[in-house]
């Protein structure tokens, strides 16, 4: 699940589109491999286990990653708050152990990192992705 702050700003260039595969659950669909995102390099020693594309979320569309790495949970998230910063990402809150969340104009990720259960990785990765929509109407206030 990813949960960031939405900015009204420019949309940036969409995510590749790839042949998807059977959908994971109702509203997903699974790729054959992660999508180049929009100003997020992909994590390098990556094994993607789980990919899905959510094309019709409301308020635009969203991805959802799980991968291993031999990289340990300090070092990805690291990498990620260098990634964040070398592409005009904003740091949302303050990181913990375990999470970092950020957000560019129209876009945001968080990035959740825990010990590996799988032999020869360190971490395993949950990496959420949105996109927003400027043609999204609001939400109606609440009586």
């Amino acid at each position: 699940m990813v949960v960031c702050l939405q900015a009204a700003q420019a949309d940036p260039p969409p995510p590749t589109v790839q042949k998807p595969r059977p959908a994971a659950t109702k509203g997903q669909v699974a790729l054959e491999r992660p999508p180049d995102l929009p100003y997020l390099p992909p994590f390098p020693q990556a094994d993607y286990t789980m990919v899905n594309s959510r094309p019709n979320d409301r308020g635009g569309p969203g991805y959802e990653m799980i991968f291993f790495t031999p990289t340990s949970p300090p070092e990805v998230l690291n990498w990620y708050k260098g990634a964040f910063a070398r592409n005009s990402w904003m740091i949302e809150g303050a990181p913990s152990e375990k999470y970092i969340a950020a957000n560019r104009k129209n876009m945001c990720a968080s990035v959740n990192v825990v010990p590996s259960w799988k032999k020869n990785y360190r971490s395993q990765v949950i990496l959420g992705f949105k996109i927003f929509s400027k043609d999204e109407p609001e939400e109606p206030p609440k009586k």
